[in-house]
């Protein structure tokens, strides 16, 4: 069985990577949809930790700068995770 974690994400650098590594030996993939006007350095917490474990697929959102209140942007980004699944 495979695991792969997902979700869209906007200033989460402060706790990503510690979840991230929390479940690594478990999970086969990550992938993480990140707005766009995400400014506290997860775009490149997320790209340092695909370069080092090759697991975490980082996708850019160009379509829409969702925020957790925004919910038709907040799925719309979750559904691109799960179609890059």
């Amino acid at each position: 069985m495979k695991i792969a974690v997902m979700g869209p994400v906007k200033n989460e650098s402060q706790f990503i990577g510690y979840s991230i590594m929390a479940v690594h030996p478990y999970v086969h993939e990550f992938i993480y949809t990140v707005a766009p006007s995400s400014d506290d350095g997860t775009i490149e917490l997320l790209n340092y930790i695909a370069k080092k474990y090759g697991k975490v697929k980082t996708l850019i959102n160009t379509k829409y700068d969702f925020n957790p209140h925004d919910m038709q942007a907040y799925n719309e980004s979750f559904n691109d995770c799960i179609d890059a699944s």
